[in-house]
């Protein structure tokens, strides 16, 4: 089971150690949430308290809940707070196509991934809206300011009304006020859930287990303390040419030195002046000298 990283930068005093990630198994991990946490960034002051909420959701998650019931909890709150965040307008007809053309002609800046793939869901159903065989009857009967008939234009129209004040939205929204946005669905989205979960687990059989705490964050190399200030690597790789010996040397005492006087320096040492023998009746004293600053020189 291979967990699946994200990185989380903070930057730390160590200096090989400088870099903070979040750590999450995808089997766990419910997939719909999978972009909110890669979209956290805790070296932004405005990811501060998405990086809190995070922490104090993996937290929730340990205590005993249905985990099948919060999954579907889950696309309730993240629906609930994506489309609350655009409220539903009386659609103006003449601009549908014109909107229509502008999101698919205009190359977008990427906000995080949440937002991306948030524009692009929202992008696809536009366009799948338009290819149905309803979507002529639904712009001709609005056009004519005639009552909705049918079911499937009706279903058309109240798709469209949620969605192209999205589409709106993403057209006319320059990329700071869309990261602004990201991060308060996102937050909305972990507070609710985190009450759900609170909720789930007030009323759930205390012997059942919880979704388990999937969440933890490690420390990492980062990729700029890996070179030493020369320049030369921190950890060097091997040589694609080395090959390791057959063969190791046979171990040796040739470091001990020769004879009973050897040259240390060039001062000539025995080995009783290296290593004295203790001195008989030596009494160690019961206290020690104080200590002085008459050492330090005097100006």
């Amino acid at each position: 089971m291979k967990p699946f990283l994200f990185a989380l930068i903070i930057g730390l005093s160590g200096p090989v150690y400088s870099k903070e990630i979040i750590s999450f198994d995808v089997d766990k991990v419910p997939p719909k949430l999978h972009k909110i946490f890669q979209s956290i960034n805790p070296d932004s002051e405005q990811d501060k308290d998405l990086v809190a909420l995070a922490l104090e959701f993996n937290n929730i998650i340990s205590l005993p809940i249905n985990a099948e019931i919060f999954e579907n909890i889950i696309d309730i709150e993240m629906t609930k707070a994506i489309l609350t965040a655009h409220s539903p307008k009386k659609i103006d007809i003449s601009k549908v196509l014109d909107a229509l053309k502008e999101i698919n002609a205009k190359k977008r800046e990427e906000v995080d991934p949440f937002f991306t793939e948030l524009e692009n869901g929202m992008i696809k159903e536009f366009n799948d809206l338009y290819e149905t065989p309803f979507f002529r009857d639904f712009m001709r009967t609005k056009r004519n300011d005639l009552a909705v008939q049918s079911r499937e234009v009706s279903v058309i129209e109240k798709k469209i009304r949620l969605i192209f004040p999205w589409i709106s939205y993403i057209n006319k929204t320059p990329t700071p006020e869309k990261k602004l946005l990201s991060i308060k669905i996102r937050e909305q989205i972990l507070r609710d859930l985190i009450k759900s979960a609170s909720f789930l687990a007030k009323y759930e059989d205390k012997k059942s287990k919880g979704i388990g705490q999937y969440i933890s964050v490690k420390l990492v190399p980062n990729e700029d303390d890996k070179v030493l200030p020369d320049g030369l690597p921190l950890y060097p790789t091997a040589s694609k040419h080395y090959k390791a010996p057959e063969k190791l040397p046979e171990p040796t005492d040739a470091w001990r030195p020769l004879g009973d006087i050897f040259d240390l320096d060039g001062l000539p040492m025995t080995k009783e002046d290296l290593f004295p023998a203790p001195v008989e009746n030596y009494v160690a004293p019961q206290t020690l000298p104080e200590p002085t600053d008459e050492w330090i020189l005097s100006p």
